[in-house]
């Protein structure tokens, strides 16, 4: 028989857990592909059909997922099995990204495969001060 403490504790773990379940429900009816026994933390998408990550992942907090590319069917961020993401990482994406299995990305770190739309329509202009 277990005690009140333990079983307090272990009612707050049950109801933590199921808050991150409804976190992944959430996720995965607004489009995302989520595989099974993957852990989401409070994270963003703009696109989220546009993201797909695979089995026993886990994304910690304040993980960003930015797709900025023209509309289309199939997802441009694509995360492997056994991936490990930590807390405020960035993916802005324009085009694609593919992260291989059995990856650990650390904390804070930024994936960004934008031009910027330096195509050359718009030049950069030097301004040239005149003060002395």
């Amino acid at each position: 028989m277990l005690g009140l403490k333990e079983r307090i504790i272990f009612r707050l773990r049950h109801e933590i857990f199921n808050l991150y379940k409804i976190g992944t429900l959430y996720w995965k009816y607004a489009g995302m592909h989520i595989g099974r026994k993957t852990f989401l933390s409070r994270i963003s998408s703009n696109w989220p059909h546009q993201v797909s990550i695979g089995n026993n992942c886990k994304i910690m907090r304040g993980t960003i997922f930015h797709y900025d590319g023209l509309y289309k069917q199939e997802p441009s961020i694509l995360v492997g099995d056994n991936v490990f993401i930590g807390h405020n990482c960035l993916f802005n994406i324009r085009k694609k990204i593919t992260i291989g299995n059995c990856c650990k990305i650390a904390a804070g770190c930024k994936f960004i495969d934008h031009d910027h739309d330096t195509s050359g329509e718009l030049p950069l202009q030097k301004k040239i001060s005149t003060r002395r």
